[in-house]
């Protein structure tokens, strides 16, 4: 599977503009935190859609934690059940958050996400829907 290494503020980026609705309910200081606890380079690696729509299919039946813990959940299967080129997949964690993201091929936008706040943290309104 190949890998490309985005610089972590390039990343930041194009989350904040990206459309993701989980990624628009994440306050700004949780992605500072996930940054600034994040290596300089992150690692983006590109698959095809069908390879993480079993692996993350698998993870939500599997795994109530798993399933139960995160928002964004219906954009990112949204996005991996299009037939579309491959995609990219990388994740970032601080602040006790964890964010899963789904780039283009290119790595040029972050079109899903899903976002684990932290254990005692009250998800933002509409991230049961996200």
């Amino acid at each position: 599977m190949p890998t490309i290494e985005v610089d972590s503020r390039q990343l930041a980026e194009l989350i904040d503009v990206s459309g993701c609705t989980s990624l628009g309910l994440l306050e700004p200081s949780a992605l500072h935190a996930m940054i600034e606890e994040s290596p300089e380079f992150i690692q983006v690696d590109i698959g095809r859609r069908s390879t993480f729509r079993g692996t993350y299919r698998d993870r939500y039946s599997i795994s109530d934690d798993f399933r139960n813990n995160r928002f964004g959940w219906s954009g990112f299967f949204g996005v991996l059940d299009e037939a579309d080129p491959p995609i990219g997949l990388f994740s970032l964690r601080g602040g006790g958050w964890t964010l899963i993201g789904l780039t283009d091929e290119k790595v040029e936008s972050v079109v899903a996400a899903l976002v684990r706040p932290p254990l005692l943290y009250e998800w933002p309104q509409g991230a049961e829907r996200a």
